[in-house]
């Protein structure tokens, strides 16, 4: 026999807040009721943001302090040089690049001119050193008879149409680094240069994007392979004007399985980079993105290859900063990158020259399939008029991570209705997760997205249109946040780590663009779980927010806030101009549910039209929250004198509800649910931490029909917030219980089985304390049960309906939760018009492994199953016991449904406590249990009624856990 717990919580309490909530967070699910030694009077809000970007008074060019000085960096040992002899590069008119060897069979390239950086990008030098090619050994076909074959090419100028051409077996180059030890300019290749790599040369004294001279289209394709490479900028720029290096295999989307292709780029230590393609410096073409997770894939290339560039330390002012095709590859950010996506700038080396970029300035910052954000990089970016992160596979925010997006603008490219985003969440199943501490931050505001932001977050003025004879732009405030649609639905989530908490701060500056929600949540999963996610609005002028800040737009949307979730949507500020009303939170159907969060607050106190305003402008939609403390305020109908109500405030206890679901339509609750047991309400119903009948009273108050009227709706409220509610876990310890006739004591002849554990949980989770808050009861209760296999099942089987699960105890909650209770509605002037006082004891929940009450994946109407306990009642004692208590034999489920018979606990009395450590003996339980049923069968004439008595099978299992 093994014993083992559980982690129970048993209250369920799914709580709507109609008037109040409308959100979601995270879950901490309890067990019991509890009463605080804190009282949570003071409910205001301390988010802090960073704050919005101010223009700098400073020159136009931006600095960063993780960028080395120009040439600052070692260079390899002189020994390690080539020869100019056997420097394939040497040129005598001009020094263009160094030859180094690397140690590992490879070789460091040293450049100084754009010239030599393209040749030690093309490579155009590299032959196969053996004796025919494979995925380890090839080189260019213009090399294979004559290692210098390339060389009469490049004299023609006529090296591109060699080595843009596909090789079964690309060439495999040995130069695995690039050094700066210049200014890169591609301005500056004389014109065989040009002609040789498809560079787009600026013709002086001109004003445009560049696209002149000898080149071709606003990419060049590298069909090289260098695997590992780095590019080390040195602290010097990097001026790539109309070119983007275009990496590619033998051919666009997964290289062919055999056939291995494994470009992993590193972009580094380069103080500006500057370019007016829309594929950016470095585009990816080729491969399977997800291979870069498997170390054997990212070894060999093979099954399809990948591209993976890792952009650190870099300053970025051009059009898009970087563009993967869908499926192929991605980037990871580290160190301190600004990127700027914009109109137009001024050329770094000639500040007379004005570049515009490629379709002016409606480009994303990010055009990605996956995108990683890693460990404690510093990301700032900004867009003129584009969307920020634009995703179709996944975003990865590590731990220490701090981004910083700043979007602007309507109608650009991969716009959602018109509107710019700082995220969208496109096709393809994509995913948003954060992990630790990781902070985004999105400001939407109405700046010159043509101002360039520094990682200090200061804007440095750019140039204005009206310099190329364009009307100046008046920026509009665009969208954070959208989870779009798609084949596949997208996923946000959290993952926690000890101590740690990830955010999402969203600040909306400003109108947004064609009333627009700044956050919108159409198809897919958003799990939030010890996280942050808030939403602060200011100076919204004639904004009318009838789509609300928050639009849940989809059916299909699921948000479900769990345990250590932090959630806002705020109004900052009295400065909307609009008469209209406001919705925090917007949408039809909404598959909205709330467990235990650390805080959910929704606050419209300070808009001017805050009476008419919604906290939740939801039709047909119903919010359930578990476990949570509530406290609210507002101002009664025009019918009730608007008078300022308010619970769990100005020195009152919150209210504990161990669930509360309330129905919305438009801006009001539909009471008329509560006047049948449409809707769920589930608390203590009177007494010092009783919550129905206080509930109930401000019902009744906020109620939009006058005094004793029939009206079945009630006005919402301006404030709410909602806190966690702790339950107690068990900390048992069980390790070896082979031994189950362990040897009498020297003092008695009765066999002791001594079972020890702990609990813990009692502490708010967003308040610790000195002294802990109490659970009700202070202690609490502990119910042992046998899990045992039924006869005719498979032994070892999973599944829990193949045991039954015989509770040892025979004593009730006397403190659990009432669920609200009515069957019939009240005619006119007869009964309660709102919240009837019938109320039926409900079971506890049932916990999943991770402490709450559903997933991520299951509907809110899932049914939530009490603690096990079989239906069938083998030894009939749970009816027994509880007709000798003169309770009903059967209770309320915690869902509405079914008659469960109530969960019993072992006696108080046979428990030892040591502050949070407890002590029984299993033995005495068992004996206590068979004395009950010894005294039922004394009652009994007929054997065939009489029960048997219980004895340990070494097949059981002993299941304990905790309830108030």
């Amino acid at each position: 026999m093994k014993i083992y717990q559980k982690k129970w919580l048993f209250t369920q309490l799914i709580f709507i807040l109609g008037t109040v909530l409308g959100l979601i967070y995270f879950s901490s699910f309890t067990t019991v009721q509890a009463a605080s030694t804190n009282n949570q009077s003071a409910l205001s809000n301390v988010l802090q943001f960073t704050q919005v970007p101010q223009l700098s008074q400073s020159s136009g060019n931006i600095t960063n302090s993780a960028i080395p000085s120009p040439g600052s960096e070692p260079l390899p040992p002189a020994s390690d040089k080539l020869e100019d002899a056997d420097n394939p590069y040497y040129d005598t008119q001009e020094h263009n690049l160094d030859m180094y060897k690397d140690g590992s069979g490879g070789y460091i390239a040293v450049v100084y001119t754009a010239k030599g950086f393209l040749e030690a990008v093309f490579d155009p030098a590299c032959y196969n050193d053996a004796p025919q090619s494979d995925n380890y050994h090839s080189g260019w076909t213009m090399n294979n008879t004559n290692h210098d074959g390339w060389k009469t090419y490049a004299k023609a100028g006529s090296l591109y149409s060699q080595m843009n051409v596909t090789q079964t077996y690309l060439p495999i180059s040995k130069i695995h680094k690039v050094i700066f030890e210049n200014d890169i300019d591609m301005d500056y290749v004389d014109n065989t240069t040009a002609l040789n790599y498809y560079i787009n040369v600026v013709k002086p004294g001109t004003i445009g994007n560049g696209n002149y001279g000898a080149g071709g289209g606003d990419y060049n394709y590298v069909r090289i392979r260098h695997d590992k490479f780095d590019i080390d900028g040195n602290g010097f720029r990097l001026n790539m004007g109309w070119n983007n290096l275009a990496l590619i295999g033998r051919n666009g989307g997964a290289s062919p399985a055999d056939i291995a292709y494994k470009e992993d780029w590193t972009l580094e230590n380069i103080s500006a980079a500057y370019g007016t393609t829309y594929f950016g410096i470095i585009s990816c073409n080729t491969g399977v993105s997800t291979n870069y997770d498997d170390p054997k894939t990212r070894e060999s290339g093979l099954n399809g290859g990948y591209t993976w560039v890792t952009y650190k330390n870099i300053n970025y002012i051009g059009s898009q900063f970087s563009w993967t095709q869908n499926g192929t590859s991605g980037a990871t950010i580290d160190g301190t990158v600004t990127a700027n996506s914009v109109f137009s700038y001024r050329e770094p080396g000639n500040p007379n020259f004005l570049w515009r970029t490629e379709t002016s300035g409606n480009q994303q910052i990010f055009q990605e399939d996956r995108i990683i954000f890693g460990s404690n990089c510093d990301f700032w970016g900004s867009t003129y008029n584009g969307n920020g992160l634009q995703l179709t596979g996944s975003a990865e925010f590590k731990d220490g991570s701090k981004v910083h997006i700043f979007p602007h603008g309507q109608g650009g490219e991969g716009n959602l209705d018109g509107l710019n985003y700082g995220i969208t969440f496109t096709t393809n199943n994509p995913k948003l997760r954060l992990e630790g501490d990781a902070q985004l931050q999105i400001v939407c505001d109405t700046h010159n997205g043509n101002d360039t932001i520094d990682s200090s977050g200061n804007y440095h003025p750019g140039p204005s249109r009206s310099e190329y004879n364009y009307t100046d732009y008046t920026s509009v405030t665009a969208g954070a946040f959208r989870m779009n649609s798609g084949l596949t639905p997208p996923d946000l989530s959290y993952k926690g780590i000890a101590g740690k908490a990830p955010a999402i701060n969203i600040i909306i500056d400003g109108r947004v663009y064609n009333d627009m929600a700044p956050v919108r949540m159409d198809a897919g999963i958003a799990n939030l779980s010890h996280g942050d996610f808030h939403i602060l609005a200011k100076n919204l002028g004639n904004y009318t927010g009838a789509n609300g800040l928050m639009q849940v737009a989809g059916n299909g949307m699921k948000i479900r806030v769990k345990q250590g979730g932090d959630f806002s949507i705020i109004i900052g500020d009295s400065n909307r101009t609009s008469t209209s009303p406001l919705s925090l939170l917007y949408g039809t159907g909404m598959d909205i549910a709330i467990d235990s969060p650390k805080s959910v607050i929704l606050d419209k106190k300070q808009d001017p039209q805050c009476s008419n305003d919604y906290l939740v402008n939801g039709g047909n939609s119903t919010i359930k929250v578990y476990n949570s403390r509530v406290a609210a305020s507002g101002v009664t109908p025009d019918a009730k004198g608007k008078q300022p109500v308010s619970i769990g405030m100005n020195g009152e206890e919150p209210l504990r509800v161990e669930a509360l679901e309330l129905p919305f339509s438009g801006n009001y609750i539909m009471l008329g649910n509560y006047l049948t047991d449409d809707s769920n309400i589930q608390a203590m119903k009177q007494g010092k931490y009783g919550a129905l009948e206080p509930l109930k009273t401000i019902m009744a108050q906020m109620q939009t029909g006058a005094p004793g009227s029939l009206d079945q709706t009630a006005k919402e409220f301006d404030y709410i917030r909602l806190q966690d509610l702790p339950a107690p876990t068990l900390d048992n310890q069980f390790t070896d219980w082979s031994y189950l006739t362990p040897p009498a004591t020297s003092t008695t002849d009765k066999l002791q089985r001594m079972v020890t554990g702990s609990y813990s949980g009692d502490e708010w989770e967003d308040d610790k304390e000195t002294t802990p808050d109490k659970f009700i009861p202070e202690k609490p209760l502990i119910g042992v049960q046998v899990k045992r296999l039924k006869k005719g099942k498979q032994v070892g089987s999973t599944n829990d309906a193949d045991y039954d699960f015989i509770d040892l105890g025979n004593t009730f909650n006397t403190d659990q939760a009432d669920r609200k209770y009515n069957t019939t509605r009240p005619v006119s002037g007869v009964g309660d018009p709102l919240i009837g006082s019938i109320t039926v004891p409900v079971t506890p929940n049932k916990v999943n492994t991770d402490g709450t009450i559903f997933d991520s994946s299951q509907n809110i109407s899932t049914n939530l199953l009490g603690v096990k306990t079989d239906p069938k009642d083998p030894y009939n004692v749970n009816a027994l016991a509880q007709q000798a208590s003169g309770k009903d034999p059967g209770t309320m489920h915690s869902d509405g449904g079914g008659t469960p018979p109530v969960p019993r606990y072992i006696d108080p009395q046979d428990i030892t406590w040591d502050d949070h450590k407890f002590t029984f003996d299993l033995q005495k339980v068992l004996d206590d249990y068979n004395d009950r049923i010894k005294q039922y069968n004394d009652t009994q004439t007929n054997p065939a009624n009489k029960k048997s008595y219980l004895y340990l099978k070494s097949s059981d299992k002993i299941v304990t856990h905790a309830g108030d």
